[in-house]
């Protein structure tokens, strides 16, 4: 059973495929008897709606189910959360549905595919897949402002996770266009911790326009981090009538050739946006660097593969000068498994390297969409989650006229600092304000 099941709030089934509403009622009974043993309250959708042509054998126009849902939601403002059942191959579909959700009216959702409604798995076509059914659930119900789990932590770190340790721990993310394409635009996420476990995170996304003339100036830097780590204290604030203590901020994404010049940045829009808040504000902070591309790997004796939880940190293998370890936190049941390399770049915590290792490790179980530890801390597996769903936003954008991405704004508010050689500029994607700050709506 998870820690803190949730109950179901006032829902909605929406097939957009062919199968019927006695094919979707018996995946909702299945589903039902393991939300059930998890705890979990799940009463039968208050409303059930299709979307199917059946002379053509195709749904209709996303414009048009946009148009349709808009009307249901205006006048059924007590439905909290909406789950969609869509075909194998409804890529167009579910960046559009995202978007109006999570930009415009600010409510949860759950996408399902068609293969994993019906019943029958590879091995037997008679079975439900319960695998799949049981990862639903540990979706779910985070989203729906549920706990899975806690840690139990050794002791070297337990002061990290009891009541009222006052830290944050933040994952940053910037994902770029794929090689190849005229987009020139950049995506950046970060999360922070709202609780102690920690199981719910705030977050701000950016878009970084980098023009044709930005030819020398770093792919890798956040360049609104400072206001962007404003926010992200404030909202912490607000929420524990207290700022964060000490911040752990894990970024993804730079390389070791980049150290110098992304790092020194970023950690002076951390500090400024401290004292922006409050002049005698200056929280500890420790600026982890989090790799996963390399090609470094480890092969025990035995003919197996390498433990969860073992770390590396060896002088024959680590940088000379760097502070550093790679840590293999997830088990590896295929192939060979790829250590995660950390490179501790800043620390006025003044953690000792096992403190460091075992909470980096910590992070790396608190994960809500998986049962067991993965292959980097939770923060940067979001910021990473999040990323990817502001591509969606950014591609509807292209095709729609809403108002979340202001183009033709203020990038930067009035009031805040700019550099004026950096021509790399910043602008935010605005979430609904029905959505709660620190909702995991992403997993």
């Amino acid at each position: 059973e998870f820690y803190k099941p949730t109950s179901f709030p006032k829902w909605v089934m929406i097939n957009i495929t062919d199968l019927s509403e006695n094919d979707c009622l018996a995946f909702y009974n299945e589903f039902e008897k393991i939300a059930n043993q998890r705890g979990i309250t799940c009463p039968q959708p208050s409303f059930y709606t299709q979307y199917w042509n059946s002379r053509e054998r195709c749904s209709p126009d996303i414009g048009q189910i946009i148009v349709d849902l808009k009307k249901f939601v205006e006048s059924n403002v007590d439905c909290k959360f909406f789950v969609f059942i869509l075909m194998d191959n409804s890529g167009h579909q579910y960046g559009p549905l995202k978007s109006l959700f999570e930009l415009e009216f600010g409510i949860v959702t759950q996408m399902l595919k068609r293969k994993t409604v019906i019943k029958g798995t590879k091995k037997n076509s008679n079975e439900w897949n319960y695998g799949t059914i049981k990862n639903l659930v540990l979706k779910m119900n985070p989203k729906l402002d549920g706990i899975n789990s806690i840690l139990k932590v050794d002791n070297i770190i337990a002061n990290f996770f009891s009541a009222g340790h006052g830290i944050m721990y933040c994952g940053a993310d910037l994902s770029h266009a794929a090689p190849g394409t005229d987009n020139r635009d950049s995506v950046v996420a970060v999360v922070a911790s709202a609780d102690d476990i920690p199981n719910r995170y705030f977050k701000e996304l950016r878009v970084q326009h980098r023009p044709p003339q930005a030819k020398g100036e770093s792919w890798e830097y956040i360049v609104d981090l400072k206001n962007i780590m404003y926010q992200l204290i404030l909202q912490y604030y607000k929420c524990h009538k207290s700022p964060p203590k000490a911040i752990v901020f894990y970024r993804d994404g730079i390389s070791e050739s980049e150290f110098d010049s992304v790092f020194e940045k970023e950690l002076n829009s951390i500090r400024t946006a401290c004292v922006d808040l409050c002049e005698a504000y200056r929280p500890h902070i420790t600026y982890i660097v989090v790799q996963k591309r390399h090609r470094i790997r480890f092969f025990p004796k035995e003919n197996e593969n390498v433990k969860a939880g073992t770390v590396i940190d060896s002088d024959d293998v680590t940088h000379p000068f760097k502070y550093d370890f790679f840590l293999n936190s997830h088990h590896g049941s295929l192939g060979t498994s790829r250590p995660t390399h950390y490179y501790v770049l800043y620390d006025d915590n003044r953690l000792t390297p096992d403190q460091v290792q075992m909470l980096t490790y910590a992070l790396c179980h608190t994960y809500g969409r998986c049962t067991r530890s993965v292959a980097i801390p939770a923060p940067v597996k979001y910021a990473d989650l999040l990323a990817r769903r502001a591509a969606y936003y950014l591609e509807t954008n292209e095709m729609s006229d809403t108002k979340s991405i202001a183009s033709g704004s203020r990038l930067i508010p009035l009031g805040q600092d700019i550099e004026v050689h950096n021509t790399i500029t910043s602008e935010p994607i605005r979430l609904s304000e029905n959505l709660a700050p620190d909702s995991p709506f992403f997993l």
